[in-house]
């Protein structure tokens, strides 16, 4: 059927089902009557493209995909296709950080199990197989990946690592078990070059492999990587802001100012510099340096949110001008910085107000203004806005001027009493909510969330446990610790204001960085939060207190991605409850 006389959208799924039955000559006569009429038409340009790759036409695959990004430049899966072909041509440095691009945007096992195979044509099996391990955690099945993973470990004479990969591999698909024998049955093949840095003589792979070694949490080895390209290319921005963040990553503030600061001496224009130098001034306390430069992410090529025409709000009076205020970033994000609404108003402002949708119903019970509004829908008319995030500047935070009144989110009675009536069965004990990731795809995910076995020490404390983890994707996967008394009631969690219920019901929230810490706090309920040895900027350094919310306690990781400490501090204080 012609392309012509049906709608685009299901042309190209037509063509999509022709691109997997293996119809591949069909998919692409679609495909290209598609880009006739439609030359910008990114889904199919991006289609084709993989398909040629796929037929072995790598330099087309690439021009197309290319164009696709220029259009469309979120498509992780854009990314992930160019960086195997790119790989194929012999240019897998660039692979690497072609495919790191897309992960950005949408991380995954088949993305992961792409970046093994780059890191592998740069003789870095130890990296290749750290990203296959990830991939296991994106999606514990994914074939691809394990049957790599049991090639590699058995190549390198880790035989025993090899079976149980492969192990695993035949009971998904039980076909794929003559490749136990064939592979084990191998002598190991001679040990391969071992990249050295001091045979990467161009940069840009220098940052590639840095970027690669930071999101497999190689720290040590990604600073090596970024420094090696610094010398490469002494005037080459990127390295300088990747050291900026991996510096204060692990520990060393001061080293990630001064890269920041020699980033920004280079390219005063540079927006990710600012932006690193702005955190690390936030974490550090230092607001008033702070606010002004974390405005720097809105020019970053990963800010994804409206930019509106309006001008933004400098906290002046407005003298009953409409504002719109705007949720810009996470659920916890939203919830932090909503208690800044109530001083808009006090400032004059007619407000509208636009939340997530799974925060409406608890935000609209608590909080008052003119006008809700639906950021996916036409606009009404406003003279200025602000995102909820830009409200500290408006405001002039300084940590001492924090506005952390408790109990600025509380749940409706109704919510409250369900779960009570729930509860009955459990009067008397201790009640604790755990929530031990979160919203899998945030940047930092792997580094403040963790898995729920890492809370195994708890269980000795004898308390009943209850889910709040609604997150049950990507590097949040976790199975239950059988040691621990862990009621899961998540599914009658439709949205906040059912969560917000539910606390109201516990004696104790434990949580990693995550939108449930700030809800409980938000609810000035008692919340114990964990957190990475490198935590997020609202977290300030070295403190078990929050100025953000009075009823909440800090526990942080001494050792870089060691839970283990922090946890088995939770597990005493714990018992000191009872």
């Amino acid at each position: 059927m012609c392309p012509q006389s049906i709608p685009i959208s299901q042309a190209l799924s037509g063509a999509v089902a022709h691109h997997q039955a293996g119809r591949l000559e069909q998919a692409e006569q679609i495909y290209r009557q598609i880009i006739s009429q439609n030359p910008n038409e990114a889904d199919a340009l991006q289609l084709l493209g993989t398909l040629l790759g796929q037929k072995g036409d790598l330099k087309s695959a690439e021009e197309l995909i290319r164009k696709s990004l220029a259009i469309a430049p979120t498509s992780a899966s854009a990314y992930m296709n160019l960086g195997e072909f790119l790989r194929r041509m012999g240019r897998p440095a660039e692979a690497v950080g072609t495919i790191l691009e897309g992960m950005r945007y949408r991380p995954s096992a088949a993305a992961l199990d792409n970046l093994a195979s780059a890191l592998r044509d740069l003789n870095c099996d130890d990296a290749a197989i750290d990203a296959l391990r990830m991939a296991m955690k994106f999606d514990a099945r994914y074939l691809p990946a394990l049957l790599k993973l049991g090639m590699i470990l058995g190549e390198n004479g880790r035989l025993a690592e090899a079976r149980e990969a492969l192990e695993r591999a035949a009971a998904i698909r039980p076909d794929s078990r003559e490749l136990i024998d064939k592979v084990l049955s191998q002598p190991p093949a001679p040990p391969r070059e071992k990249l050295s840095l001091a045979d990467v003589n161009d940069a840009r792979a220098a940052v590639a492999i840095s970027g690669a070694m930071t999101l497999l949490h190689r720290y040590e080895d990604a600073i090596a990587a970024a420094i090696r390209a610094t010398e490469l290319s002494p005037r080459m921005v990127d390295p300088l802001v990747n050291l900026g963040w991996l510096y204060n990553l692990v520990g060393r503030p001061d080293q990630a100012a001064a890269a920041c600061e020699r980033a920004i001496e280079i390219n005063p224009n540079d927006a990710p510099a600012h932006l690193n130098l702005g955190v690390l001034r936030l974490l550090q306390g230092d607001f008033s340096r702070g606010w002004p430069l974390y405005e720097y992410r809105k020019q970053c090529p990963g800010f994804r949110f409206a930019r509106y025409p309006q001008p933004q709000w400098d906290g002046k009076p407005l003298d009953g001008r409409w504002i719109l205020l705007w949720y810009e970033q996470g659920l916890g994000d939203t919830i932090q910085f909503l208690r800044y609404v109530p001083q808009v108003a006090d400032r004059g402002g007619k407000i509208f107000l636009a939340v997530q949708p799974e925060l409406r119903r608890l935000v609209e019970g608590n909080i008052a203004v003119e006008r809700w509004v639906d950021l996916s829908l036409p606009l009404p008319e406003f003279d200025v806005q602000c995102s909820l995030l830009s409200l500290p500047l408006a405001m002039g935070t300084t940590v001492q001027t924090i506005p952390a009144e408790i109990s600025y989110l509380k749940p409706s009675d109704e919510s409250v009493g369900k779960w009570a009536e729930r509860m009955k069965p459990y009067r008397g004990q201790l009640r604790i909510g755990l929530s031990w990731a979160g919203r899998p795809g945030h940047i930092n995910d792997a580094n403040r969330s963790m898995q729920l076995k890492d809370l195994s020490p708890l269980a000795a404390t004898d308390g009943v446990f209850f889910s709040l983890q609604k997150w049950n994707t990507g590097l949040s996967v976790a199975p239950p610790d059988a040691a621990m008394k862990l009621i899961d009631w998540t599914t009658d969690l439709a949205d906040m204001a059912d969560t917000a219920g539910f606390i109201a019901n516990l004696d104790l929230v434990i949580s990693v960085d995550s939108a449930v810490a700030h809800l409980a706090g938000a609810m000035g309920a008692r919340v114990w939060v964990l957190l990475p040895k490198a935590p997020d900027w609202r977290w300030l350094l070295g403190r078990e207190d929050s100025p953000w919310y009075p009823t909440m306690r800090l526990f942080r990781q001494v050792k870089l991605g060691d839970w283990m400490e922090p946890v088995a501090g939770m597990a005493l204080e714990i018992l000191k409850l009872k």
